[in-house]
């Protein structure tokens, strides 16, 4: 039989998805793509991701959590910090296999059986807090005299803690979902470790089916997006009006230094919500492409298709996480001086001079 070939229906040949004629990508094709972005692109952005958002939990930390924006930041860091090195080490089968290639299999199921959970639950998170800061700052836009009072430190410290402990239960499941079996392919007669459902999943498959399907992968991934993104656009409109009516009322030159750096900020964390808005956009088209097209999923017609897709969009999301380090530097002098301020920054900057 043609390891390519599931069954034969009445003389036609019925394809396993992956191996599918109709497929616009091959798996040859998609195994090299995964390759080359697990094993080196990844790799790549984690070298800059994690040393920088390490760098921005000590400065906002030193600026003071007691401030409620300061406080989203260092989360929002934490958070992608945390993301950046559980997704990465999804990866790490391709290096245990260019020592031990009999274990590079298994360890690249077992690693990502255990940790897609708390990987997934972070890069959700991560959306959801950068959905926080977005909607804070359209309030405080929108009326700055009041929102210091309606949105308090405490309050937003809370809704952190709640939503990213949250989606990390939701995402529980993927873990809870997989075990990694050694399995005889039938149609290949290669015995080698598989993911296989387990056998809480087949007791409680319903649950599973709507938490992973429903809520994780479609609901809030597609909230979180539309409220960054209508946020943002309002932020920016009202933005450009009070600019306009300072600079035509104001004649008081203090009164615009003091107004100037909530402005920056504001100004900062639009450019952080709008590289989300780019980074995430690739989930909307996944969601929208299956809707169209029934076949463009896993284990059908498109299978191949749509693993790259999401591949390349997870590698988007890692580099969101890993870029807001360099809009800090470029948009905020008062970030600047707090990161020449630790001694370690400088030490780094004298031994990179000197070299």
């Amino acid at each position: 039989m043609n390891p390519g070939v599931a069954e034969s229906n009445h003389g036609r040949d019925v394809f396993l998805p992956w191996n599918n004629p109709d497929n616009i990508i091959s798996f040859e094709a998609y195994m090299l793509i995964e390759h080359v972005l697990v094993c080196y692109v990844n790799p790549s952005v984690f070298f800059v991701g994690f040393p920088t958002n390490i760098l921005n939990c000590v400065v906002f930390v030193r600026q003071g959590l007691r401030d409620r924006m300061n406080l989203c930041l260092f989360c929002l860091a934490l958070v992608d910090m945390f993301y950046v090195v559980l997704y990465s080490l999804s990866g790490s089968h391709c290096w245990v296999g260019f020592f031990r290639p009999d274990l590079e299999n298994w360890w690249k199921w077992s690693v990502r059986s255990n940790l897609i959970g708390f990987y997934q639950g972070f890069q959700l998170s991560s959306g959801c807090l950068t959905m926080i800061i977005s909607v804070e700052r359209c309030v405080c836009v929108f009326m700055p005299l009041k929102a210091s009072t309606l949105v308090k430190t405490r309050t937003i410290g809370l809704l952190i803690l709640s939503t990213v402990f949250v989606v990390q239960l939701l995402c529980l499941t993927y873990s809870l979902k997989m075990d990694v079996v050694l399995r005889s392919n039938p149609f290949t007669n290669v015995t080698d470790y598989q993911l296989f459902p387990s056998s809480l999943y087949f007791k409680h498959q319903l649950i599973f089916d709507i938490i992973q399907d429903i809520v994780t992968n479609t609901v809030i991934p597609l909230f979180t997006f539309t409220v960054v993104f209508v946020s943002t656009i309002i932020t920016v409109v009202q933005l450009k009006r009070t600019i306009a009516w300072r600079q035509s009322s104001s004649s008081s030159l203090q009164e615009n230094s003091a107004t100037s750096r909530q402005l920056t900020l504001v100004k900062t964390l639009v450019i952080v919500s709008c590289i989300f808005i780019f980074t995430s956009s690739p989930i909307v088209a996944l969601s929208t492409g299956s809707l169209l097209e029934p076949e463009f999923f896993i284990n059908r017609r498109y299978n191949n298709l749509f693993y790259v897709s999401y591949l390349l969009y997870s590698t988007l999301c890692l580099i969101n996480s890993s870029i807001n380090f360099f809009v800090y530097v470029h948009r905020s002098s008062r970030y600047r001086e707090e990161l020449r301020a630790l001694p370690a920054f400088r030490s780094l900057c004298r031994y990179v001079w000197m070299r």
